[in-house]
């Protein structure tokens, strides 16, 4: 039943997403490729799953199995998950309840930047990222080159006596 809906959300991301190994769409009939079904814990059908840098995902799609929604999901899924900082005081409106791998770059073009932006986009599920890239008012944020920090939530425990 998943196979016209699937074929038509396959076609329409090709046509949004021609960059070459961007976003791939796949299918695998797991009757027929039992190994496969078994390497990947595929016990229900339809199961869509979903890879980063070839690493398997921890969630699968949950979502609505018709072409809109499908799409929409993709959209959000390539969406860069780094916070782009502007200005000191960006540091702290991020949400201190959340912890966050914090970058400072010398520029997007700095060799460091590529591993940041992929390692945010396989761990986005798990963990928040921010960065800064040039500008002045973050040079003291990395004054040997760039520089990665991670900070953890700031958990606030309050004691209330009456």
């Amino acid at each position: 039943m998943l196979n016209p809906i699937y074929d038509e959300f396959a076609d329409k991301i090709a046509k949004e997403f021609p960059q070459p190994g961007l976003v791939l769409i796949g299918k695998v009939d797991c009757d027929a490729e039992n190994a496969i079904s078994t390497k990947y814990r595929v016990n229900k059908y339809p199961t869509l799953k979903m890879y980063r840098y070839g690493v398997m995902t921890k969630r699968e799609y949950r979502g609505a199995r018709q072409v809109d929604q499908l799409v929409d999901f993709i959209r959000k899924q390539v969406v860069s998950p780094i916070v782009k900082l502007q200005t000191l005081t960006d540091l702290y409106t991020l949400d201190v309840k959340k912890r966050y791998i914090i970058g400072h770059f010398e520029n997007e073009q700095s060799p460091n930047y590529p591993i940041f932006a992929k390692a945010a986009s396989l761990l986005r599920d798990e963990c928040n990222f921010a960065a800064s890239v040039g500008g002045d008012d973050f040079k003291t944020e990395r004054p040997a080159g760039d520089s990665v920090f991670y900070r953890p939530p700031q958990v606030i425990f309050g004691l209330f006596l009456s």
